[in-house]
């Protein structure tokens, strides 16, 4: 059963749609406005695709093992739930209470209330699927399933309690159907509850400054220093993106205070570019905004209570220059279940962030290898200059990597700068940039070791996206604009490394070449002429769309040429190939763009190359000239021997492959055949 994408908006707590709002004047120590918005706030969940598992066919997972530690009753209890969708990491709560002989979870399953049954004997908590869940005011009813990596079923969703954790054997998948197709607005992966050890309480204002709501929100909070703790929860009001927010204390003054430059959560951007709007918390005063909200702590011997002193508004910047959009509260207090001044650290709660934002681009943390990944950035970024590491945790993470579909759409951006630093870039990480009027690149052999994956992970396409030359952006290389590139000695493959380079006039490449993988010069339309060196030994779509090109030199190495190798090379004259054997081309067409091109082969394999697939549509078949080779007697025989291929470039002996080669010893030149 296929599972059609639907546009579906959901909230952790309630559905509603999102509204502007208005604005008012800045305290000058923060920023120049800011916009309070409706606190019925939108959420769009990715379409989710997974297959249904079938009658006969569940999902089959079996439960974690029973635990010996399970408490007697579950009610009264609230747990914080962390989890993923598949890409991005939540956490969101529920409380259980009784209904009958059975529990009720409220808000388990993203804000829906399910039903569930307990045995403290066995310590499993098992809640029934294929039922509907809720009622959904455009969608309709919503169903719930249980989720496994690819499919949904009906099976039971099983959660095994040892003490004050709950560990899930399937996650959650509830969908809804309309107007004939079904889609996802519920996706629960990899689901823990742990029970909450605090309550997060606040009254949300609306855009003319009334109460519309209070909220009772249940925290995680664990003391990580002597003055600091660490709280999870606090995005669950709104998004419900997973962050440990930190707070540090004075028992002296008795104060507490959030630091305005840690994450509170975030939000697709608004202008749908692909870009997060990342929220922070901020105090709200008469005057305006201002930065570190500060909180009053008052103790007793089992808890600690921390009061904002000021109303709280939590938002994000909307053009990088202090303009903030976002919630605004009132009566803001966050309280633990235990004494924050006398408590033990928790040595064991792991503090480190996941998650930076550096000059507006977002860089997700691996704290196993110190290394970072691009994974986004601002909905205010502009410029993006990616850096070769970044600080976070006292710790230096080498930044490696762009992922996938990391500014996919992000018209605004108008400048890239890629470290020498990154190794990989992610499938359609810069698809669609049209605003790019610059590209910064490390040295050449850096760039030609960059793996991307696809033709849109590579930022230089973007300059030329206009049909208009005198609009055309400009790629600088080692701080230089160059349209005559020489690949230095070294480099063994390269593979989409000038997609899209419209500029490219000229390119020498190294010996040691051995892969010219697919779209190496894709679309270069100003390259005329290219001698692929001996060392070559596999011609992927490197040629794809360069409809100047005009002479091409394959040498004796290359056995296997792509059938998109010479894709829309219509303005071919010549080609040579040094191959004695024609190297295999998958079907007929590999070269009918350019069969009008003069064919230049060994003389003793033209009709071999007549009848070969994909060469026999050229017309026209020449054998190469030898004619110009001419030898100089002379006498050192000592002296070591050079090669050289019929293109003129120097090759060292081990990399000599079958084929015609010039031999320079001495003052004697010689053409020699290797077998």
């Amino acid at each position: 059963m296929y599972i059609y994408s639907l546009i579906i908006t959901y909230c952790m707590n309630k559905l509603f749609t999102l509204l502007a709002a208005t604005s008012c004047a800045m305290s000058v120590c923060a920023a120049s406005g800011f916009e309070v918005l409706n606190p019925e706030v939108s959420k769009q969940l990715k379409p989710a695709t997974l297959e249904w598992a079938g009658e006969s066919t569940p999902l089959m997972k079996a439960p974690a093992t029973n635990s010996s530690e399970a408490p007697e009753t579950l009610v009264g209890k609230s747990f914080v739930t962390l989890y993923n969708d598949g890409t991005d990491n939540y956490n969101h709560y529920f409380n259980v209470s009784a209904i009958g002989d059975s529990l009720l979870l409220e808000g388990f399953a993203e804000g829906f209330d399910v039903k569930a049954a307990y045995n403290s004997t066995t310590g499993t908590l098992t809640i029934p699927t294929g039922i509907v869940v809720g009622e959904h005011s455009t969608y309709g009813p919503v169903t719930m399933y249980a989720a496994g990596a690819t499919q949904y079923s009906d099976d039971d969703i099983i959660g095994t309690v040892n003490g004050d954790t709950i560990t899930f054997n399937f996650g959650v998948y509830g969908i809804v159907t309309y107007q004939g197709n079904k889609g996802g607005l519920i996706l629960m992966q990899e689901i823990n509850a742990v029970k909450a050890n605090g309550q997060l309480t606040a009254s949300i204002l609306g855009t003319t400054g009334n109460v519309v709501e209070t909220a009772n929100i249940p925290l995680l909070i664990n003391k990580i220093a002597e003055d600091k703790i660490n709280i999870v929860g606090l995005s669950s009001l709104f998004y419900g993106k997973l962050y440990n927010v930190p707070a540090t204390f004075n028992m002296t003054t008795n104060l507490a205070t959030i630091n305005t430059d840690q994450p509170i959560d975030w939000s697709p951007a608004a202008n749908n570019t692909g870009a997060k709007d990342v929220y922070y918390m901020l105090k709200r005063t008469d005057s305006g905004l201002d930065y570190n909200p500060e909180f009053n702590i008052s103790n007793t011997e089992t808890s600690s209570s921390l009061a904002a002193t000021t109303n709280i508004f939590i938002g994000y910047d909307t053009n990088g220059a202090g303009s903030y959009r976002g919630f605004s509260l009132t009566d803001y207090k966050i309280e633990a279940d235990f004494n924050i001044y006398t408590a033990e650290i928790d040595d064991d709660f792991n503090t480190d962030v996941t998650e930076v934002t550096v000059d507006g681009i977002i860089y997700g943390l691996n704290n196993d290898e110190l290394t970072a990944e691009v994974t986004g950035c601002l909905g205010t970024a502009k410029v993006l200059n990616i850096a070769p590491s970044v600080e976070a945790n006292g710790k230096t993470y080498a930044v490696t990597s762009v992922a996938a579909s990391a500014f996919q759409g992000k018209r605004t951006i108008t400048s890239v700068v890629i470290p020498n630093s990154i190794k990989t870039i992610g499938r359609d990480a810069f698809r669609n940039l049209a605003g790019i009027k610059e590209v910064h690149l490390p040295n050449i052999l850096a760039w030609c070791e960059v793996k991307m994956e696809n033709g849109n992970a590579n930022p230089i396409y973007n300059l030329f996206s206009s049909y208009s030359e005198s609009k055309w952006g400009k790629l600088y290389i080692d701080g230089s604009e160059m349209t005559d590139i020489v690949i230095p000695e070294g480099v063994t493959k390269m593979e989409r490394t000038f997609y899209g380079y419209k500029k490219l006039s000229n390119i020498t490449l190294p010996s040691t070449l051995k892969t010219l993988g697919d779209q190496t010069f894709a679309n270069c339309i100003a390259l005329k002429s290219v001698a692929v060196p001996a060392s070559v030994e596999s011609l992927g779509s490197a040629f794809f769309g360069c409809e100047g090109l005009e002479t091409v030199n394959i040498p004796a190495g290359v056995d296997n040429i792509s059938s998109t190798a010479f894709y829309s090379c219509k303005n071919l004259k010549e080609l040579t190939s040094s191959n004695p054997i024609p190297p295999v081309c998958s079907n007929d067409d590999t070269f009918d763009a350019c069969k009008t091109a003069k064919l230049i082969v060994p003389a003793e394999s033209i009709d071999a190359y007549k009848a070969a697939t994909g060469w026999k549509v050229f017309t026209v078949v020449e054998a190469i000239d030898t004619s110009a080779i001419e030898s100089i007697n002379d006498d050192d025989n000592n002296a070591p021997a050079e090669y050289y291929n019929l293109q003129g470039m120097k090759v060292s002996p081990e990399h000599l492959t079958p084929g015609f080669y010039i031999m320079h010893k001495g003052n004697k030149t010689t053409k020699v055949y290797v077998k």
